[in-house]
């Protein structure tokens, strides 16, 4: 694919590689522990985003593999995966991720915010992606990028094209910030959204409720362990079965986009088959993750589970497994976790003893059934708000990327 642009008669085109060359130094910040650097990873910014990240300062150290060092006269291009559109204009010097490529724009020719803008616009994403080395980890090749043409308003006037760039760079600016605005809406009603869910639970299981039963979850259900992967079965017969994974459990909802296989002896398969029903829970995670977990419904014939996720299965004449996935989620239920959880630095674990020994609160049949009406009604509607947030969140980046292709076809 070449990179064309619509501009006006008196634009042209350099190659990327003739204005803003690659100006890479490496170094190994492990041969410094004691320095203190400024490290930006990949994930140092999200997709799409124009905002330079706070420096993240670390001692070199911790930092074990080799790096780039970069300045206030780089722009940053990450190679890995350019459909994703990270380009960071740093005000601070630091080192970085050898994704990252440092380009230097030649100051008397180009001015760094206008490349970065270029950079980032859909029609380069696209020029990029479509030129890229590796299936599964694609990087963008640099030869396809130093040939990149870059639009230049006056190129053979240095002085009035500087001009020029930086008068669209203040427009961009401009109009940028009040998407920005738009954004920072759109993050604050996402987060709401999110939090709306957690309230209606809570209203449900952490009001005083005398006439609710509560008993040990052993009590009121059988409590399965799943499979381990690379387990050895000596002569027993053994079979490829579909699995579910940390991964495809979520908080409400199972995620089976994805679903991998697993060896297990013949003779086991009934132990660790889901049956329709069975409340699936990871056994840990995020300390305000524990509890997460969702119902079986059978989707997939003759699955089953990892070692890391319990399969609790009730009685649904007395406990509707709907009704305790939701007080899974609730306050009472994550406290009790967390405070017999194994607990790390970021994460949580707890095992099945200690799963047997959680108080489920619960009322009699008729009323689970009434409650579980009434939040699946609410994680239905604001699941469609969620929907209408994520097209809002396309709609803004639309914006954004008309705007960028305003600017470089001469019309800001």
């Amino acid at each position: 694919m070449e990179l064309r642009w619509e501009i006006p008669e008196f634009w042209g085109t350099r190659h990327l590689g003739d204005i803003a060359p690659e100006d890479s130094t490496q170094i190994s910040p492990s041969d410094y522990p004691e320095r203190i650097f400024n490290y930006w990873g990949l994930d140092a910014i999200e997709k799409n985003q124009f905002d330079e990240p706070e420096p993240n300062y670390v001692p070199g150290a911790q930092v074990q593999s080799t790096c780039v060092e970069f300045d206030e006269s780089h722009v940053l291009y990450c190679k890995l995966r350019p459909y994703l559109n990270k380009v960071i204009i740093p005000t601070v010097a630091g080192i970085g991720s050898t994704e990252w490529i440092p380009l230097k724009p030649q100051p008397e020719l180009l001015d760094r915010k206008y490349l970065a803008f270029v950079l980032r616009s859909q029609r380069f994403v696209d020029y990029a992606s479509s030129n890229t080395t590796g299936a599964r980890m694609p990087r963008a090749r640099k030869s396809a990028l130093w040939d990149a043409l870059i639009p230049i308003p006056y190129p053979d006037n240095p002085a009035r094209s500087l001009t020029e760039q930086r008068r669209i760079v203040a427009r961009l600016e401009a109009m940028l910030a009040e998407v920005r605005e738009i954004r920072a809406l759109q993050a604050e009603i996402e987060v709401d959204a999110g939090r709306l869910m957690d309230a209606v639970i809570q209203d449900v299981f952490d009001q005083p409720n005398a006439h609710w039963q509560t008993s040990l979850l052993t009590e009121t259900a059988f409590i399965q362990t799943g499979t381990a992967k690379g387990r050895h079965f000596g002569g027993r017969r053994t079979i490829e079965l579909p699995y579910l994974r940390v991964a495809n459990v979520q908080a409400g909802y199972l995620d089976l986009d994805e679903i991998k296989t697993i060896t297990i002896a013949e003779d086991e398969i009934d132990r660790y088959r889901l049956q329709p029903g069975d409340l699936l829970l990871t056994e840990g995670g995020d300390y305000d993750k524990l509890g997460r977990g969702a119902v079986w419904e059978g989707q997939i014939a003759s699955c089953i589970h990892q070692n890391h996720i319990f399969a609790v299965r009730f009685d649904p004449g007395v406990v509707l497994p709907k009704f305790a996935e939701y007080e899974m989620q609730s306050w009472h239920a994550k406290s009790y976790f967390l405070s017999v959880a194994k607990k790390t630095t970021n994460l949580a674990t707890i095992n099945k003893k200690k799963l047997g020994n959680f108080p489920l609160r619960y009322p009699l049949l008729a009323e689970q059934q009434t409650i579980v009406a009434q939040l699946d009604a609410a994680r239905a509607e604001i699941t469609e708000m969620q929907k209408l947030q994520s097209q809002d969140t396309r709609l803004v980046e639309q914006l954004e990327q008309a705007i960028l292709a305003q600017a470089f076809r001469g019309e800001l």
